[in-house]
């Protein structure tokens, strides 16, 4: 299910029991063990040291577009090809639980999306309401409505530390267009058809790393 060079997520709680998500990619497989490159802190781009006997929930998106989880150990740490690497425990494939479309985590945030109609020139540029793995909602005008089940291509650039961006391209297809009465704005969900694996990584990773700030804010409140 997972496969050399695949892009995951990394949770866990360090020792001042903050909530991390960090961000590692697959280096090889062996037999219950998952080898993975000294994982990255998605928020501050820094190299993290988890220790071993750490619990970690793992994230991963498999080739079929899938999205994975399971709960794991670390292992220890070791150079593996003269690369150093972190020991993954790695259950059987029954012990990982598949997140169905519904239980995509949905986080409220602003973020630019450029709007184009599948196979046209015509386009637009808005912002999301809310986004998760499996779709968003649209920020729109009267004039930008389109039909339930119309295809749409989204660029859609997600923040990352400092001023940067990353866009990540999707084909998403039009559910339905209300109007939110708690905002009186015209709101339009889309369902996200295909995207690379990669962008879609990318965007499982931005959608952790915003509930995570929520539970940031939760605890400090």
């Amino acid at each position: 299910m997972l496969s050399l060079g695949d892009i995951i997520t990394i949770e866990f709680e360090n020792e001042n029991q903050e909530d991390i998500i960090a961000k590692s990619k697959v280096s090889s497989i062996g037999e219950n063990v998952l080898r993975v490159h000294y994982p990255v802190d998605v928020e501050t781009g820094r190299t993290v040291i988890i220790p071993t006997n750490t619990i970690v929930t793992i994230h991963f998106v498999n080739k079929q577009q899938g999205l994975y989880k399971f709960t794991s150990v670390i292992q220890g740490r070791e150079v593996h090809n003269y690369i150093p690497i972190l020991n993954v425990y790695l259950p059987e494939e029954d012990q990982m639980t598949k997140i169905q479309r519904r239980q995509f985590f949905r986080v409220n945030t602003t973020i630019p999306v450029t709007v184009r109609l599948y196979g046209s020139d015509s386009m637009f540029k808005t912002y999301t309401a809310n986004i998760s793995a499996g779709g968003a909602a649209l920020i729109i005008e009267e004039t930008q409505k389109h039909k339930p089940e119309e295809d749409l291509n989204l660029s859609i650039s997600l923040p990352n530390e400092g001023h940067d961006e990353t866009v990540i391209d999707v084909h998403a297809q039009v559910k339905r267009t209300y109007l939110d009465r708690r905002t009186n704005k015209q709101i339009m969900t889309v369902e996200f058809i295909r995207m690379n694996e990669h962008d879609k990584q990318t965007l499982v990773q931005y959608c952790i790393k915003c509930q995570l700030i929520e539970r940031r804010k939760l605890k400090s409140e």
